[in-house]
């Protein structure tokens, strides 16, 4: 007769991995409500009970969605209350005055549960949805994420409490509860001859990026969305194009009035304000007389590029997708410059040109170094002809 492992029923793990030891709880002004998928409540490697149990002002609510629930109800009534999730309209968390007392609802859940729970509970669109800073790696090495950037829910719910309260190191005994959780798991499965989470194997560079420097121009633009009032679209405007040429360093770097009605709330979002603006007319001409017969451009995506083709009447070509190339070899979703860097732990560089774009600019040419040593491709990615 097989007997049942012992359990224990407060962290709902087996008593090898129990975590109850770990828990130091720690107050906050911040009320926390946390809205756990009901098919992650009994999962060993989960990490909101572990966050509940650690912080005595949080609720913990189970269910496969939240729509009429009178305990989320009453969790919501008389505070000000926030959504951690990616809405459209999130705003950073840093933006807000620190200190106030609020509550902070956190899903908890695959990002298909949590955006299920999201969507049919009606709830939860009211709410002000917020996001956490970027640039930390996830410490969750149990659970594969499909980008670098993306954390548990404990470490997005420690991180967005740091920031509301002004205080990130109060809530790092969390983090610490959070890491042996971690190391338990992993010296169990190695106990067991087993292996938790296999990383996705990277791939061999496209050759394209280990071509002729001579005539490799990276280049990076920063547009402004407006919506088309005939389209009822978003139209992307661009408003600074940079480039630099590997070979020689020689760089380009223009502002450009694409639009009469840009606002210094808008350039200050892009760290330009301030800056001169060139006409339409005279970024082109300046353009025309930076590039050569024979370049070739390596971009971060085609976005930005479409839009000077816009202004220009031509697409670049050639052009290689620095973008794709680099989701090549990693393996794995990238969205921006930034989320690449944290995926190989490179720092962020000091601008080569003005504003975000500057840093950007510096960025793909940091992600190319470092891509570059890895060995010759078996797929090329090169997207030639005038229009791509």
């Amino acid at each position: 007769m097989i007997l049942p492992r012992p359990f224990c029923y407060v962290c709902r793990r087996a008593q090898v991995l129990c975590v109850c030891g770990d828990v130091k709880p720690i107050p906050t002004a911040t009320r926390l409500i946390f809205l756990q998928h009901a098919e992650e409540a009994w999962n060993q490697i989960g990490t909101a009970r572990l966050a509940h149990l650690s912080l005595p002002n949080s609720v913990l609510l189970e269910g496969h969605d939240f729509a009429d629930d009178a305990r989320l109800a009453s969790a919501l009534e008389g505070q000000e209350t926030l959504l951690l999730y990616p809405t459209r309209d999130a705003v950073p968390l840093e933006s807000l005055e620190p200190g106030k007392p609020r509550a902070l609802v956190v899903i908890d859940g695959t990002w298909p549960q949590a955006r299920n729970l999201f969507n049919h509970t009606p709830a939860l669109r009211s709410l002000q949805g917020v996001k956490i800073p970027r640039g930390q790696k996830s410490r969750y090495r149990i659970r594969l994420q499909p980008r670098m950037e993306c954390l548990s829910t404990l470490e997005a719910a420690v991180r967005a409490l740091g920031v509301l309260e002004g205080d990130p190191a109060r809530f790092e005994p969390i983090l610490e509860a959070f890491d042996r959780m971690v190391d338990r798991h992993i010296a169990l499965a190695a106990a067991q001859g087993k292996q938790i989470v296999k990383a996705r194997p990277m791939r061999k560079i496209p050759p394209e990026l280990v071509g002729n420097d001579d005539v490799l121009v990276f280049v990076n633009g920063e547009t402004l969305n407006k919506i088309d009032p005939v389209t009822g679209s978003l139209k992307p405007d661009l408003i600074q194009w940079s480039a630099r040429r590997v070979a020689t360093g020689e760089t380009f770097d223009a502002v450009i009035a694409s639009r009469p009605d840009i606002e210094p709330a808008e350039l200050r979002y892009l760290g330009l304000e301030g800056e001169p603006l060139l006409s339409v007319d005279e970024f082109a001409d300046s353009w025309r007389a930076f590039v050569r017969p024979g370049d070739v451009y390596l971009s971060w995506g085609f976005y930005a590029s479409n839009a000077l083709g816009d202004i220009l009447g031509r697409r670049l070509a050639p052009q290689i997708d620095l973008r794709r190339a680099t989701k090549h070899v990693l393996n794995r979703k990238v969205q921006r410059p930034e989320d690449a860097l944290l995926e190989f732990d490179l720092p962020t560089p000091a601008p080569i040109a003005r504003g975000r774009g500057g840093v950007r600019l510096a960025a793909i040419r940091d992600i190319l170094t470092c891509l570059r040593g890895c060995s010759a491709s078996r797929k090329g990615l090169f997207t030639p002809g005038p229009d791509r």
